[in-house]
C-alpha cells in the first residue's frame, strides 16, 4: 500500500513539474507565432493590410455620396414652375410618315378643316392626309341614317331620327332615345355603322404600320349627319389618338398631342369665320413642394448591409492568410514541431480581433467625420462593441471555413461568394429599416417559422443587424412609413442596449405582436457565437481528413488522455499496458523476409517495448507498417513493411533506400504527418499515436519541401525563434 501510495505521489509530482514547463512552452510558441504575423502584416501594409483599415471609409464615402443624391433631389422645391409654350405642329421626319392622320374619309368639311391645320402648321400635303385604308362615307352614313349594335355588321332595331336641337346642342341624327336606351342600359354598344368600321380599320392600320403617324383625329360628329353648314355654327368635339410607346419609353419623349390639339382648335376657329383666330397656349408643371423626405439619413436605411462590408474584408483576409499556410505546408511544419492547434487559432483570433477593433475605430470615426447624424447622437462604446463583437464572430466563422477549404483558390471563391450573397441577404433583411428582421420576431409566427429565427442568432450579420436598427430608431433621422415624414429620434446611449426595444409599439406591423430581444442580449449572442465557432474551428481541425496529418478520432476530447497533461499520465504507468512481441512470435512474422540481420534488429526492438517508456534517449520503431489504399476496393500498396530499427542517443542515422522504398513515408510516420496502419514508435519514451504532441515539442525536422513563408526575409524567419 505504501509503495503503491509513494509511486502515485511520484506520479502527480511529475505531472505538476511538467504543467509549468507545458505552459511555458505555449506561451514561448504563441509569442512566436503573433510575431510572425506581425512581420506579415507589416510586409502586406500596402495591401491586405490597408485594404482591411481603409474599406469602413470606402463604405462611408459610398454612404456619404448617396446622402448628397438624395439631399440635392429632395431638397428643391419649385412653387412657380416655368411655362412653356406650345409650338405649331411639326413634319413628322421619317419617310412614309405623316404627322396627322384622320377620319372619317370623303366628309367635305373634315377636308376643309383638316387642309386648314395643315396650312397654319405650314406642312406638306401629305403631312395631313384621310387614314388610307378608311372607306370614304356613302350619303347614307354621312347623313347618319345607319346605327349598329355591337358590329358593323348589326343593324340597329330602331328607327334613326333626325335632330335639330339635340342634347349636345349639335343638328346630328340619332336613334330613338324610347328604342335604345334599355339597349344600351342592358351594356350594349350603339354607334353609327361607319364609325365602328373605321375605329377597326383605324386600329389594324395603327398595328400594322407602327410609325406611319405620330397622331389620329377622329370627329364623330361627322358620322351622325353633322353638315358643312351646321359645322360652321355649332362647336363639337373630335378623338385625338397620340403614340402611348414615345410618351412613356424610353425617355418620356414628346408625344404631341398640345401642339395638335392646338392647330385643330385655332382651326376650328377659322373654320366658324374668326379668320384671324390665332391661339397662344402655353402649360407648365404643377408647383412642387418641399418634399416631405427631405433629410433621412442614408445610414439610416442602408447601415445594416454597408456595414455588413468593412467586417467581411477582415473575415476574407483572415481565411484566405490561414488557407495559404496550410497550402504551402508551412502550418503542417509548425505542427510537426510541436505547435499546438489551440495557440494557432488563439493567434488569429487575437489578430482578428485588434483588426476588427481598429475597423469598427476607423468606421466610426469615419461617420463622425461625414457627420451622419446616427454616429453623432449614439453612444460611441454601443457602436463600437456592435461592430467590433460582429467583426471578431466573422473571424471566428472564417476560422471554421479554413479548416475544409483545400486552397487558397477555393478559400477565395467562396469568400467572395460569402460577401456577394451576404450582402444580397443583408440588403433584403435590413429593408424598411430592418422590418423583415423585426418581424422574424414575431410572437404569432406560424410554426415552421420560428426556428428559423432561432437558426439566424448563429449567423453573426443578423444580429448585428438587429441591433444597428434598434440604435438607427433612436438616433438617426428615419421615414415614418405610416405619416411619410422623416422623424429623428432623441439618441440613443449606452443604457438603453439594456433596455427592451419598442419596435412593438409602432403600427408597422399592424396587429402583429414583436418581442424584439435586448441589444445587450444580442451583443452577448455574439460572443457566444464566437466562443462557439472558435471551438468548432478546433475540434474540425482536429478531425477533417487532410492530405497530411494524423487526424484523432471524431470522440477525441472524451479521452482522459487529451484533457490531462503529458497525454494522460505518467509514462512509466503507461509501459506498464505494453507488451512486446515474444521471440517465436517475432520470428514468424517475418520469416519471409529471409535475412538474420532484419530478424534479429526486429527481436531486439521487441523485447525492448515494454521498457520504452524508461528509455528517453531512444527512438524505437518495431513492426512499423504503413499500407496506402482500401482493402475493399482490392487496391492497396505498402509504402512501409514491419520496419523496427532502435537509434540510441548521440548517433547519426542515415536512412538509404532507393525510389520509393519509403524513406519519406518513414519520416513522415515519425514526425506526425502521416498516421502508422500497424506497429509501435516511441521517441524520447512518448508513445507515438498516444503523445504526439510532445513529440512534436521535443523534435526539429527539415523537411524535403519548401515551407517557408514567401513574404519574409531569411532574417525574418530565423529571428522567430522555435515554436
Amino acid at each position: 500500500m505504501d509503495s503503491a501510495r509513494s509511486e502515485a505521489s511520484a506520479g502527480l509530482s511529475a505531472g505538476a513539474t511538467e504543467r509549468p514547463k507545458c505552459e511555458r512552452r505555449k506561451r514561448s510558441q504563441f509569442a512566436a507565432v503573433a510575431k510572425k504575423n506581425l512581420v506579415l502584416i507589416r510586409r502586406h501594409w500596402l495591401g491586405s493590410t490597408a485594404s482591411q483599415l481603409l474599406a469602413p471609409i470606402v463604405v462611408m464615402l459610398i454612404l456619404r455620396m448617396m446622402q448628397g443624391i438624395g439631399d440635392s433631389s429632395l431638397s428643391r422645391p419649385d412653387p412657380n414652375p416655368a411655362e412653356r409654350e406650345v409650338s405649331d405642329v411639326e413634319p413628322c421626319g421619317r419617310e412614309g410618315c405623316a404627322a396627322i392622320l384622320y377620319a372619317p374619309r370623303g366628309v367635305a368639311w373634315v377636308d376643309d378643316l383638316m387642309d386648314l391645320v395643315r396650312e397654319q402648321s405650314g406642312l406638306e400635303p401629305g403631312e395631313v392626309a384621310p387614314v388610307p385604308t378608311l372607306q370614304p362615307l356613302g350619303p347614307d352614313e354621312q347623313a347618319g341614317a345607319m346605327w349598329c349594335l355591337n358590329n358593323p355588321g348589326t343593324p340597329l332595331p330602331c328607327p334613326v331620327q333626325t335632330l335639330e336641337s339635340s342634347s349636345l346642342g349639335l343638328p346630328v341624327s340619332a336613334p330613338d332615345p324610347f328604342c335604345s336606351t334599355p339597349l344600351f342600359l342592358q351594356g350594349n354598344r350603339i354607334s353609327p355603322c361607319a364609325r365602328m368600321r373605321d375605329n377597326r380599320t383605324i386600329s389594324d392600320f395603327m398595328v400594322a404600320n407602327p410609325g406611319r403617324a405620330a397622331n389620329v383625329a377622329v370627329f364623330p360628329a361627322a358620322y351622325s349627319g353633322l353638315s358643312a353648314t351646321s359645322a360652321r355654327e355649332y362647336p363639337f368635339g373630335y378623338d385625338l389618338y397620340y403614340n402611348q410607346t414615345t410618351a412613356r419609353f424610353p425617355f418620356r419623349g414628346n408625344d404631341h398631342v398640345l401642339e395638335v390639339k392646338r392647330a385643330i382648335d385655332q382651326a376650328i376657329l377659322r373654320f366658324s369665320g374668326a379668320d384671324a383666330a390665332n391661339l397662344t397656349v402655353s402649360w407648365s408643371t404643377f408647383p412642387k413642394p418641399e418634399p416631405r423626405l427631405k433629410g433621412f439619413s442614408a445610414v439610416a436605411v442602408g447601415g445594416g448591409y454597408w456595414f455588413y462590408l468593412p467586417a467581411m474584408i477582415v473575415f476574407f483576409t483572415t481565411l484566405v492568410d490561414v488557407v495559404r499556410e496550410k497550402e504551402n505546408g508551412s502550418r503542417l511544419m509548425m505542427s510537426v514541431m510541436g505547435l499546438p492547434s489551440s495557440v494557432n487559432l488563439l493567434v488569429w483570433l487575437l489578430q482578428g480581433f485588434v483588426f476588427s477593433n481598429a475597423s469598427a475605430l476607423v468606421l466610426i470615426l469615419a461617420g463622425l467625420a461625414c457627420r451622419f447624424d446616427l454616429f453623432w447622437n449614439s453612444s460611441f462604446l454601443a457602436l463600437f462593441l456592435l461592430f467590433s463583437l460582429f467583426g471578431t464572430a466573422m473571424v471566428a466563422v472564417s476560422q471554421v471555413l479554413a479548416t475544409i477549404m483545400p486552397s487558397v483558390k477555393g478559400a477565395q471563391t467562396a469568400g467572395y461568394a460569402i460577401i456577394l450573397v451576404g450582402f444580397v441577404f443583408q440588403a433584403i433583411l435590413g429593408s424598411g429599416y430592418g422590418s423583415l428582421i423585426f418581424l422574424l420576431q414575431s410572437t404569432t409566427l406560424p410554426g415552421w417559422a420560428a426556428p428559423v429565427k432561432y437558426v439566424l442568432q448563429l449567423y453573426p450579420p443578423y444580429l448585428m443587424s438587429m441591433v444597428y436598427y434598434t440604435i438607427s430608431k433612436k438616433s438617426a433621422s428615419v421615414v415614418n412609413l405610416q405619416e411619410a415624414t422623416v422623424e429623428t429620434g432623441e439618441g440613443f446611449s449606452l443604457a438603453d442596449l439594456f433596455e427592451k426595444p419598442s419596435v412593438g409599439d409602432t403600427r408597422l406591423f399592424g396587429p402583429m405582436e414583436v418581442d424584439v430581444p435586448r441589444p445587450a442580449t444580442c451583443l452577448a449572442i455574439l460572443v457566444l457565437d464566437t466562443l462557439l465557432f472558435a471551438i468548432l474551428a478546433l475540434y474540425l481541425d482536429h478531425v477533417v481528413p487532410t492530405k497530411n496529418g494524423i487526424l484523432h478520432h471524431p470522440l477525441y476530447f472524451l479521452r482522459r488522455s487529451y484533457w490531462r497533461a503529458g497525454g494522460g499520465g505518467s509514462k512509466r504507468d503507461r509501459a506498464k499496458l505494453r507488451e512486446g512481441a515474444g521471440f517465436t512470435e517475432v520470428v514468424d512474422s517475418m520469416a519471409d523476409f529471409g535475412s538474420k540481420d532484419v530478424i534479429d534488429e526486429a527481436v531486439r526492438v521487441a523485447e525492448s517495448v515494454p521498457k520504452s517508456a524508461e528509455d528517453e534517449s531512444t527512438i524505437l520503431v518495431s513492426a512499423l507498417t504503413k499500407i496506402y489504399g482500401t482493402k475493399c476496393c482490392g487496391r492497396t500498396k505498402k509504402a512501409v513493411d514491419r520496419l523496427s530499427v532502435r537509434l540510441e542517443k548521440d548517433s547519426i542515422f542515415c536512412l538509404l533506400g532507393h525510389n520509393g522504398a519509403g524513406k519519406s513515408t518513414t519520416m513522415n510516420i515519425l514526425t506526425g504527418i502521416v498516421s502508422p496502419s500497424e506497429g509501435f514508435v516511441s521517441i524520447c519514451g512518448w508513445d507515438l499515436c498516444e503523445d504526439l504532441g510532445e513529440i512534436q515539442s521535443l523534435i526539429g525536422v527539415s523537411p524535403q519541401f519548401d515551407c517557408l513563408w514567401g513574404e519574409l526575409t531569411a532574417l525574418q524567419v530565423r529571428n522567430l525563434g522555435v515554436w
